[in-house]
């Protein structure tokens, strides 16, 4: 019975360090890919920028 009762507990504080474990490692993985998804966003845009620019250009001349 004690020994039951000393797995429960072992158990609870498992389960209680792995959650806290995923929520506190979730806003880290995102925060760090903050920067790259900025950085694909940024040079996406200005890909497309430059290609407009060049239609454009092109189809004046």
């Amino acid at each position: 019975m004690i020994l039951l009762d000393f797995n429960d507990e072992v158990s609870r504080q498992i389960v209680a360090i792995t959650t806290i474990g995923i929520t506190d490692q979730f806003p880290q993985t995102v925060i760090r890919g903050i920067p790259f998804i900025a950085t694909f966003f940024l040079l996406l845009f200005l890909f497309l920028f430059f290609i407009s620019e060049r239609v454009r250009a092109s189809s004046v001349i």
